[in-house]
């Protein structure tokens, strides 16, 4: 039996073709394809959407590449996070390509969790040409060690939840920690708890930072009288001495609050394993409201975060400022408004 094996090739469309199609210019297809602003400002609307959807049609798609090439700068943005596979980190990048592709912008994701990944994150964004970057959740030492790596190549960016120390370029995006622990101390005072602790990783985290401080403050100004933080290793094999060592005092905190609700699972475990209850022992408080928050038994007292604002107002001003070749102000603050939800993980103290 004989075999034939052929090897087909898709041909692609050509702006001669659309052109044609469409029965405009050349030229004109050109300026509709390549985003030409100036042009299309003047051409008329029926006609882009005609030529749009010709393209669309045949399968047209602009060599980003070659288009960056020629104008020393791509269409790509580069995602450069620490994990996106946490909940709290998907869902953020959820509003992020939301937002990008509403804008024609695609993204380009650079892994940035240890130091021997920075040279390549570096090259990639070269070679990429790629216009700016969108910072998620890198560590304090590994932004520094980028930014001192990249130097001083243009390069827009938007931070959310890092560092923003020694970036010249870069503005920051950051979640509202002072109205969120505000919010969770005088809830905790209502219910009688004067004994408050604050559990979060180790001094390396940006956001872990200003969220320890923002909890000190607030109990400084609630007239909290014991209230101390304790370092909670993020990883879950660990045994957490420091934490069993606070809960075994005689007067152990009748209140935690943790830094995330992935933190406040790793609390519960603890408090659990010491024969300790939530909530007529310790009252639990988390962050960020993931999935199973609700699911936990019991469910767990926790922040909602108001990320639908960096889809509809951060990131396209972000957009719109490499759009303008224009640094956005780094004095405007820029957060992340948030909400408690009371649940039954928190109740008067015992």
């Amino acid at each position: 039996m004989r075999r034939f094996s052929k090897t087909f090739t898709m041909k692609k469309p050509t702006v001669v073709e659309i052109a044609k199609q469409a029965g405009v210019s050349t030229t004109l297809v050109s300026f509709v394809v390549n985003n030409n602003e100036k042009h299309l400002a003047r051409m008329n609307p029926d006609t882009v959407k005609r030529v749009r959807k010709v393209a669309a049609d045949l399968g047209y798609h602009r060599n980003e590449l070659f288009a960056a090439a020629r104008r020393g700068r791509s269409r790509f943005i580069a995602l450069i996070a620490r994990d996106v596979t946490v909940e709290y980190y998907a869902r953020v990048l959820d509003h992020i390509m939301g937002a990008t592709d509403q804008f024609d912008y695609a993204l380009k994701l650079v892994t940035l969790r240890e130091p021997e990944q920075i040279l390549g994150a570096v090259t990639r964004i070269q070679e990429y040409r790629i216009c700016g970057g969108i910072f998620l959740g890198v560590r304090n030492d590994i932004s520094t060690l980028f930014w001192k790596q990249l130097g001083d190549s243009p390069f827009p960016s938007m931070l959310i939840n890092c560092d923003p120390a020694g970036v010249k370029q870069g503005v920051l995006v950051e979640v509202d920690d002072v109205s969120a622990m505000r919010q969770a101390i005088a809830y905790l005072k209502e219910l009688g708890h004067n004994n408050i602790v604050y559990a979060g990783p180790s001094n390396n985290e940006h956001a872990h930072i200003v969220r320890r401080k923002a909890f000190q403050q607030a109990c400084e100004e609630a007239g909290i009288v014991i209230s101390s933080s304790i370092r909670l290793p993020w990883d879950i094999e660990d045994p957490q001495t420091e934490l069993v060592n606070v809960l075994k005092q005689k007067d152990r905190p009748t209140a935690i609050i943790a830094y995330s609700d992935p933190a406040a699972l790793t609390v519960r475990q603890v408090v659990t394993t010491l024969g300790l209850r939530i909530p007529s022992d310790i009252s639990l408080v988390g962050f960020d409201d993931i999935s199973y928050a609700k699911r936990l038994t019991p469910p767990l007292t926790t922040f909602q975060q108001e990320l639908n604002v960096i889809k509809d107002q951060y990131i396209p001003e972000y957009i719109g400022s490499i759009e303008r070749g224009e640094q956005l102000s780094r004095r405007v603050k820029r957060v992340i408004p948030v909400q408690l939800v009371k649940r039954e993980s928190t109740a008067p103290p015992p």
